[in-house]
C-alpha cells in the first residue's frame, strides 16, 4: 500500500492573518483546525519570501507582521519558492533545452526544502554573477558586494525584518511594485480591447518574456549568436505550467474587466506557486481566475477555509 506524503500547502496573507486571530480566540473555527494540522506536521507549507512585502504594507507594524511570520515558522516542514519571474525563467530554460539541446544556460533550482542548517544554490546570485546586466542599476541592494553561490535560508521573521527595513529606507522602491503593476495592467486592458477581448498575440507574449522574465539577457549572455525571438517563438507554453497558468489567468481577469486594486500586485505574485502546491488557499477573486484558467485546479485551489479542510481530508484521514 502506498503512503501519502504530507501535502504542500500555500496559505496567502489573509488566511495567515485569520490563523493569527484564531490563536487569540477560544472559538473552534476552520482556521483553528488548519493551525492544529500545521503544528502537528500533517502538511508542509510553501513560503514565498515576497509575501513579507505584503505583511509589512500600509499600517502594518513589525509586531503584526511577525505574528504572521510565526505561523509559517511553526511549520515542521517548510519549502521556499523563488520569485515568480525566476520560476518562469527556469521553465523557459527547461523548454529551450528541449528545443535546442546544445544551448548553454545557467543552472539554478526554484523550490527548496528549507533546511536551516544548510545553504542552497539560489537564482539571484547565479544570475547576478553569470548574466552581466540581468539586474537593473540599483535593483539589487548591495550590488557591488560579491554574493556567495549558496545562500542560507532565513526564517519568515527575518524576512519580515528585511521587508520592513526596505519599506522604511527605500519607500520609492516599495511603491514602485504597485505603480508598475498598475501601469502594466492598464496597458494589457487597452491592448486586449483593441482586438475585442481575443487572446494576446504570440509576439506580445514573447515581448513579455523578454521584458518581465528577461530571458533574452540570459540567452544572449551565454549564446550571443542565437536569434532570441525565433527561439522564443518555438516555446511551447504547455511545457511551462507556472507561466502558462499565470498568462491564462491574467487574460481571464483582463477579459472580465477586473478593476485594478493595489493588493492585486502581491496576490498575483503567488500564481507561480500553484503548480508546486497540492492545496492553495488564496484570495477569492484570484482563486476564481485561476480556476477559470484551468478547471482541473478546482480540486486544489480555493478561497474558503472549510473547503481547504475537505481537500486536506485524504491526507489527514
Amino acid at each position: 500500500m502506498g503512503v501519502l506524503l504530507p501535502p504542500k500547502v500555500y496559505l496567502d496573507t489573509n488566511h495567515l492573518i485569520e490563523i493569527t486571530r484564531a490563536r487569540k480566540s477560544v472559538s473552534r473555527s476552520a482556521y483553528s483546525l488548519i493551525d492544529k494540522y500545521l503544528q502537528e506536521g500533517l502538511f508542509s507549507i510553501i513560503f514565498n519570501p515576497a509575501a513579507a512585502l505584503e505583511w509589512v504594507d500600509e499600517k502594518a507594524t513589525m509586531e503584526s507582521a511577525k505574528e504572521i511570520a510565526e505561523v509559517v515558522d511553526c511549520a515542521r516542514v517548510q519549502y521556499e519558492i523563488e520569485k515568480d519571474s525566476f520560476v518562469f525563467l527556469h521553465e523557459i530554460q527547461r523548454e529551450l533545452r528541449r528545443i535546442e539541446p546544445g544551448i548553454r544556460l545557467p543552472d539554478f533550482d526554484v523550490l527548496h526544502l528549507r533546511d536551516f542548517s544548510k545553504a542552497a544554490r539560489r537564482a539571484l546570485p547565479v544570475l547576478k554573477k553569470s548574466v552581466p546586466g540581468f539586474f537593473e542599476p540599483g535593483e539589487v541592494v548591495g550590488a557591488d558586494v560579491e554574493l556567495p553561490q549558496e545562500i542560507r535560508f532565513g526564517s519568515a521573521g527575518e524576512h519580515v525584518e528585511r521587508a520592513y527595513l526596505n519599506k522604511t529606507e527605500r519607500p520609492e522602491v516599495f511603491r514602485e511594485r504597485v505603480d508598475g503593476g498598475r501601469a502594466a495592467y492598464v496597458g494589457d486592458v487597452e491592448a486586449l480591447a483593441k482586438r475585442s477581448g481575443r487572446s494576446f498575440a504570440r509576439s506580445e507574449i514573447v515581448a513579455w518574456m523578454k521584458r518581465f522574465v528577461r530571458v533574452e539577457r540570459v540567452v544572449a549572455a551565454f549564446n550571443p549568436d542565437v536569434p532570441v525571438d525565433e527561439l522564443l517563438s518555438r516555446v511551447d507554453l504547455a511545457n511551462c505550467p507556472a507561466m502558462n497558468l499565470f498568462l491564462k489567468a491574467h487574460t481571464e481577469r483582463v477579459r472580465a474587466g477586473h478593476k485594478f486594486d493595489k493588493n492585486d500586485v502581491d496576490d498575483w505574485m503567488t500564481v507561480h506557486i500553484v503548480p508546486f502546491a497540492d492545496i492553495v488557499l488564496t484570495e477569492r477573486r484570484l482563486s476564481h481566475f485561476i480556476r477559470q484558467a484551468d478547471r482541473r485546479l478546482e480540486v486544489r485551489v480555493t478561497h474558503d477555509a472549510e473547503s481547504a479542510i475537505r481537500i486536506l481530508a485524504p491526507w489527514i484521514g
